[in-house]
C-alpha cells in the first residue's frame, strides 16, 4: 500500500483527522493498524510526512535519502478533491529549492 492511500485510510476508515497524524509512524501504531511497517524510500531511509492544513487538507511525503541524491528531492503532494486525495509530484526548476 502506498503511504498517500494510507493516510487517506487513516481518515476515512479510523475517522481521524489527517491533521492529528503527527509522523507516518503512527499508521502503524493506530488501532486497527493501517500500516504493519513503514516501506524506506529506495536509498533506505524514512520516508517524511507533513500536513499543511488548508481548505483541501493538504499534506506532503518526500523520500529524505533523495535530498542528497543526483535526482534530487521528490516529493509529492497530496490535495483532497471531491471527498478523495491526489497526488502530484512536485518538481523544482533548475536552480530552484522548495
Amino acid at each position: 500500500m502506498q503511504l498517500g492511500q494510507a493516510i487517506e485510510l487513516y481518515e476515512s476508515i479510523l475517522g481521524k483527522n489527517i491533521k492529528t497524524l503527527k509522523d507516518i509512524s503512527q499508521l502503524k501504531q493506530s488501532t486497527p493498524a493501517i500500516l504493519y511497517a513503514l516501506p524506506d524510500d529506495p536509498w533506505g531511509q524514512q520516508y517524511g510526512y507533513k500536513y499543511l492544513g488548508g481548505r483541501s487538507a493538504t499534506f506532503i511525503i518526500w523520500s529524505s535519502g533523495s535530498i542528497d541524491s543526483d535526482s534530487g528531492l521528490i516529493m509529492y503532494a497530496f490535495e483532497k478533491r471531491d471527498g478523495r486525495y491526489t497526488a502530484t509530484l512536485m518538481e523544482p526548476t533548475k536552480g530552484q529549492l522548495f
